[in-house]
């Protein structure tokens, strides 16, 4: 899972951050490894599901440190259970430096 920002460069405006977003589709077959983070642990899938994920990250670049909030949604279904979907909703505050920083950085000059 990866976010991308269409922009080279990290915004150093609040009044203008820069926008991250994030898409896909896991597939998960039963009797695969997951890590489950109610538990914090690995578990075993019982059954298959299939995992559509979404979300936005918005920020900027302050003295160093990208501060943003990011917001996720997770719906999962069940082809052995018709009819049954759980939806996940998450949001928080985004606070990024050093190394971590470096890497979101190096990762958009490959994309400009």
């Amino acid at each position: 899972m990866e976010y991308v920002c269409l922009t080279p460069t990290l915004s150093e405006d609040p009044i203008k951050p820069s926008i991250f977003h994030v898409a896909g589709q896991l597939r998960i077959k039963a009797g695969e490894g997951l890590f489950d983070t109610a538990t914090w642990r690995t578990r075993i899938a019982d059954l298959d599901a299939i995992i559509t994920y979404g979300g936005q990250a918005t920020g900027f670049l302050d003295s160093g440190t990208f501060r943003g909030t990011v917001e996720a949604r997770y719906e999962m279904s069940f082809p052995d259970i018709p009819g049954l979907q759980v939806t996940q909703l998450g949001t928080g505050t985004l606070e990024l430096t050093g190394a971590t920083l470096a890497g979101t950085i190096r990762d958009l000059k490959q994309i400009d």
